[in-house]
């Protein structure tokens, strides 16, 4: 339900972006002549821009836990893959000395 709600507000939210837009050029235009008032918008929106993919890059670095929890993923990883090698070990030579020894109770009973 969360989704929907969220997929309904976001036409609405990028009408307001484009008024908030508007609204920004209008006022820059009346203070300046177009070309430097669209350098003006320009320079705001790549601001902006910079601003957000700098949050975005500071908050996506791994920090301690996530780090941690890799190391936890790869150790258990690890452990699967060797205990499935050693079965993988094992079985065969099982399965071989478990027939020599049916064999062997088949002769001597």
């Amino acid at each position: 339900m969360q989704v929907v709600m969220v997929v309904l507000a976001v036409p609405f939210l990028l009408a307001c972006l484009a008024f908030l837009e508007l609204a920004f050029w209008s006022y820059v235009a009346t203070h300046f002549q177009p070309t430097e008032a669209a350098l003006v918008v320009l320079g705001g929106n790549l601001l902006v821009v910079v601003v957000l993919l700098g949050m975005a890059f500071l908050r996506g670095s791994e920090d301690r836990v996530s780090l941690e929890a890799l190391e936890v993923r790869r150790r258990a990883l690890d452990s699967a893959q060797r205990s499935l090698t050693l079965a993988t070990l094992i079985g065969p030579a099982a399965s071989f000395l478990l027939g020599q020894l049916r064999r062997s109770r088949r002769r001597g009973g």
